[in-house]
């Protein structure tokens, strides 16, 4: 089995790019000013199993881990599918993440979770 763990950093937007005039190719509508955060980071573990389907966790507020809301369950493993299908394989992963941040603090937690989540996975 392989583990890894990433932490990526969280950033906030001073002006927001409000939108994408080309979503196949990722160009925001505007430009964009950002700050990246060193203290702000989301940690994600990725590890391999020998599941027939993914397992996604995310930190509670005491510390430890549980199961999240379906939506984000989905995203993670939406986000695995193209990840195994960039790279050829089927293997499944048990995931844990976590912030060092508050969510919904208007801070970009989901880019932060997300870039972890791939590099740890890749």
């Amino acid at each position: 089995m392989s583990k890894t763990t990433v932490s990526a950093p969280a950033n906030i937007a001073f002006i927001k790019y409000w939108g994408a005039r080309d979503l196949d190719q990722a160009l925001p509508m505007n430009p964009s000013i950002s700050m990246t955060l060193e203290q702000c980071v989301t940690q994600c573990t990725a590890e391999l199993h020998g599941g027939d389907k993914d397992e996604v966790w995310i930190s509670e507020p005491d510390g430890g881990f549980g199961t999240p809301e379906p939506d984000f369950a989905r995203r993670v493993t939406d986000h695995l599918d193209r990840i195994r299908q960039w790279a050829g394989q089927e293997d499944h992963f048990r995931v844990a993440t976590r912030n060092t941040f508050p969510g919904a603090a208007g801070l970009a937690s989901s880019a932060s979770g997300f870039a972890a989540l791939t590099l740890a996975t890749a």
